[in-house]
């Protein structure tokens, strides 16, 4: 289970103070319990607030853009920057052997966290981004990680590679399945979505596209049988077997209605519908 070691730590030592009767502060003030309490609901409460923003600003920036490849392009070396300007802030004011920020000084701190941000922006720009484009644009599938320190020298057209990777796949997609096909929902309602507007644009309608070609000049509809059609299909693009794998529902439920409600094994199935149909889910997207 996912527990927080702060919690169980503050919980035992408010535990350890009320059996040994010491003197636990409860006041609002520096180093009391409730602080510590508060800071427990506080704190996601700005990583949400943080998570908004950049999920607002990868939102209207990049996806709703017409060309989000483009923009996303821009603002990853920003995204590097500003991630490590907070960590950088971070270790100046919260590091335990640091200063305090006044005895420290807040020039010297934003001369730091400005110098981070700026130095990491100009390495994204010189290393990171010909590295993506080479490997997004390019897609060149010998580039692998320790590549990043060429930097320029990736923007030619044959640059000099060191240790080149093997293989044609320059981006690994992890919505395949085994054999090598994207089975997401919402890649499968793009595909149908696809195919109802080619069907459309040729003239066929929805339910005779099932069962009609259309000619390679367009003249005339060929009827087929739509058996021999699959079969045809599957011999000119081979394919492995595959059996569908059943859903959650289909698994636990389905087997278990029939079941009387004093039955233990009604209750087990309905638990492990409960407890594990995110994980033998699909993934949807």
């Amino acid at each position: 289970m996912p527990v927080s070691t702060t919690q169980t730590i503050v919980g035992a030592l408010i535990g350890v103070g009320f059996a040994t009767q010491a003197g636990v502060t409860w006041g609002w003030e520096s180093g009391s319990v409730s602080q510590v309490a508060a800071s427990w609901a506080i704190a996601p409460l700005i990583a949400g607030g943080f998570s908004a923003v950049t999920f607002g600003t990868v939102k209207y920036l990049v996806l709703e853009r017409k060309d989000s490849f483009k923009w996303g392009m821009r603002l990853i070396p920003f995204y590097f920057a500003l991630t490590s300007a907070i960590l950088a802030l971070f270790i100046v004011v919260e590091a335990p052997t640091a200063p305090s920020l006044e005895e420290f000084g807040g020039g010297k701190a934003a001369g730091i966290v400005l110098g981070v941000f700026f130095g990491v922006l100009a390495l994204s720009y010189i290393f990171f981004v010909p590295f993506l484009r080479r490997k997004l644009v390019h897609k060149d599938a010998r580039l692998r990680i320790w590549h990043v320190p060429l930097g320029p020298l990736l923007m030619r057209e044959n640059p000099p590679l060191y240790w080149p990777g093997k293989g044609d796949e320059y981006v690994t997609d992890y919505y395949a399945d085994g054999h090598g096909e994207v089975r997401a929902k919402g890649q499968e309602l793009r595909q149908r979505k696809g195919a109802a507007a080619v069907n459309e644009d040729a003239g066929v309608s929805n339910t005779d596209s099932n069962t009609k070609k259309i000619s390679p000049d367009g003249s005339s509809d060929i009827p087929t049988d739509p058996e021999k059609q699959r079969v045809d299909e599957t011999h000119d693009s081979p394919q492995l077997s595959r059996k569908r794998k059943p859903e959650p529902y289909e698994r636990w439920i389905v087997p278990a209605k029939e079941l009387s409600w004093v039955s233990p094994q009604k209750y087990w199935s309905y638990a492990k519908f409960g407890l594990l149909q995110g994980e033998a889910s699909r993934i949807d997207v």
